[in-house]
């Protein structure tokens, strides 16, 4: 039969299998860091860093002040300012530039879609190849989020 709700049945049910078969996940962009603080600082600076899920890439010294190279997630980076003036007693700076999107641990994962859900979205997460063309943001990740089936056909055939 030709009515509406077989066409809306079909598609759902066909996105559904099209998600499952191709292997979603949730990207997350990840940002480049050159963090510039008095040497005295560093150890405390490494080490929040790497509370932050972060990467020391190396460490430059420019007379007294040693310039940190690192990567860390953006939804890591929220309150960094804050945090790294109460570190380095308002003498430390950092410059960030986008570096490029990686998979989300599974643990933040599923925080992530818990918190998708709260705010009313169905959990469909576009695969990869698709994840950095459409999404609502969610934590700083890439999730596409939708209220409705034909949005979400509409994000998955990009």
């Amino acid at each position: 039969d030709s009515k509406e709700i077989a066409f809306v049945t079909a598609a759902k049910l066909a996105f559904a299998e099209g998600v499952a078969n191709a292997s979603p996940c949730i990207l997350e962009p990840i940002m480049h860091i050159e963090i510039t603080i008095p040497s005295d600082y560093l150890g405390d600076v490494m080490g929040d860093m790497n509370k932050r899920r972060g990467r020391i890439l190396g460490t430059d010294q420019a007379g007294t002040k040693t310039i940190v190279s690192a990567e860390a997630p953006q939804a890591e980076l929220a309150k960094y300012a804050t945090d790294l003036r109460s570190m380095t007693q308002g003498r430390g700076s950092f410059t960030t530039r986008f570096e490029r999107y990686e998979e989300v641990p599974p643990q933040a994962q599923e925080k992530i879609i818990k918190e998708a859900a709260r705010l009313g979205y169905e959990q469909v997460i576009l695969p990869k190849r698709n994840a950095e063309k459409v999404g609502a943001g969610v934590d700083g990740c890439r999730v596409i989020g939708v209220r409705n089936i034909q949005e979400a056909i509409r994000a998955f055939a990009m």
